[in-house]
């Protein structure tokens, strides 16, 4: 009987140490689980935030490529834009010029010539030959000018006219077919509609000079002339004259003054 108690409690211990086995056992599965499920939830959420960040890296650089693209496309526009403004603007210059033309054909006048167009003019005489540039005719005869008695100023930058002098220093030519050419040259510019802006005389070291001043518009006119008194060799006196007439723009002189200053002088 006593053995049969033993062997019931031993029997009994066994059990009570298997379940506590089997309950320790359901516990690390239940952790495993949750582990598990943690794991998991982590990882899931370890994916999406990759492929979130991925998404938005990309965006961006679609973006940025996109934003380039539209970029260039604006600069290539501009461009185009103002190609087609300057087209525009060249044609109108072109019928502007026609139009003027034939409002002067109308009133017998010749037609327009302008800053450029003297540029050229002058540019070809000056690299054709040595000699005479250009003669004017006057009711006191011809006047004749060389190459070195033709200046021309430009704008630095763009190597536009800004003005064009002709004319003489201490000359001894005669002082009346100066004085005709200068008041013929002047008379032309009034009748293509230039108005006197001042007309001056003032006294110079051994003499006195006349300067006189039209505008039309933009475009001014100039002429000079300056006489003086030169003493020569065994005490005789003689008259010299400095002369010339000068056609340019304002804007364009003041441009090309500005450019040349700060060249030599700095900003």
């Amino acid at each position: 009987m006593l053995a049969a108690i033993v062997i019931l409690a031993l029997g009994y211990s066994h059990v009570q140490q298997l379940e506590a086995k089997l309950d320790t056992a359901k516990a690390i599965s239940a952790d495993f689980e949750s582990a598990s499920a943690n794991a998991r939830a982590s990882l899931i959420k370890a994916e999406r935030d990759i492929r979130a960040g991925f998404v938005e890296e990309l965006t961006t650089q679609a973006q940025t490529k996109g934003n380039e693209v539209r970029g260039q496309l604006l600069e290539k526009l501009k461009a185009e834009h103002n190609e087609l403004l300057s087209l525009i603007e060249a044609e109108k210059a072109k019928l502007q010029k026609l139009h003027d033309d034939n409002e002067r054909k109308k009133r017998g006048l010749p037609k327009l010539v302008e800053l450029d167009d003297l540029k050229k003019k002058y540019a070809q005489i000056s690299g054709s030959s040595y000699g005479h540039a250009v003669t004017f005719q006057t009711d006191n005869g011809p006047i004749v000018f060389s190459h070195s008695n033709i200046s021309m100023f430009f704008i630095p930058s763009s190597r536009e006219l800004a003005r064009i002098r002709i004319g003489k220093t201490a000359t001894t030519e005669n002082s009346e077919l100066i004085k005709t050419w200068i008041v013929d040259s002047r008379e032309a510019k009034k009748k293509l509609g230039y108005k006197l802006i001042y007309k001056r005389t003032k006294p110079s070291d051994y003499g006195e000079y006349t300067e006189v001043l039209m505008k039309k518009g933009d475009l001014y006119f100039k002429t000079y002339f300056q006489h003086e008194r030169v003493l020569e060799t065994y005490g005789r006196h003689s008259l010299q004259y400095t002369y010339y007439v000068e056609t340019g723009s304002s804007s364009r002189l003041e441009r090309a003054k500005l450019e040349q200053a700060n060249a030599a002088l700095g900003s």
